[in-house]
């Protein structure tokens, strides 16, 4: 069966034992994850690794890509840490604030800019698009995807436009999944940037709208403003 996937995504949160161990909170996590890496690679799959961008790794960012291009992966990614789960009661010791991850965004840009990287570089993240004038021509800016191209169900059955979200559109135990996602007022609102604050109105509401889930777990509000906006100071 595993020789039929096209692709496969491994997670990695810091560029040593210390750090990466520390955040999963399990001894040995990195070796694991280094060794399932070299592996997979070793058997000729695609290979991705994905860092949740965090407050004890967000400067490692260079060097987990460098260490990447060491094992020959095809494609690093990042994301943003959500305080939600677990993750919630620590929200104060991993969130990175304002500056520091516009730093990284901007650290992201020059790694998609530089054809010199054996790694692709792709980062989902609708801020991206405050410095589309420095990305490739053909970079494209769909913004939060929450409700369009990425939608969740719960194990209960609960239906969401992002798992990050917790707004139950429906359930599939009550109504089937086509008539929930097509009929939901609270997905319309999102995928049609009917958002409240600054992103309202904002010029690039289209481009980038902010995230949904952000905006949610900050304000409770799931159209109100992304906290990580740095855009003023752009």
């Amino acid at each position: 069966m595993i020789k039929n996937l096209d692709f496969i995504q491994i997670s990695l949160d810091g560029r040593d034992n210390a750090t990466h161990n520390h955040i999963r909170g399990i001894n040995g996590a990195y070796e694991t994850a280094i060794e399932t890496i070299r592996m997979l690679v070793n058997s000729n799959f695609n290979v991705g690794v994905v860092t949740t961008v965090m407050k004890p790794n967000v400067k490692q960012i260079p060097d987990i890509l460098n260490k990447l291009t060491e094992l020959g992966v095809n494609m690093f990614g990042a994301r943003r840490f959500m305080p939600t789960g677990k993750g919630n009661n620590s929200a104060d010791l991993l969130a990175v604030n304002t500056d520091e991850y516009c730093s990284h965004i901007h650290y992201w840009v020059d790694s998609i800019n530089n054809k010199d990287n054996k790694v692709k570089c792709i980062i989902e993240e609708p801020l991206l698009s405050i410095l589309r004038d420095k990305l490739p021509v053909s970079w494209k800016f769909d913004g939060c995807q929450a409700g369009d191209q990425y939608g969740a169900i719960t194990a209960n059955g609960d239906i969401r436009a992002c798992i990050f979200i917790p707004v139950k559109l429906g359930n599939i135990k009550e109504q089937n999944f086509k008539s929930i996602w097509e009929t939901s007022k609270i997905r319309e609102k999102i995928i049609l940037r009917e958002l409240n604050g600054s992103c309202k109105v904002c010029n690039l509401i289209k481009e980038c709208g902010g995230c949904r889930a952000a905006a949610y777990l900050n304000t409770g509000d799931y159209l109100g403003d992304d906290p990580m906006c740095f855009y003023k100071n752009t």
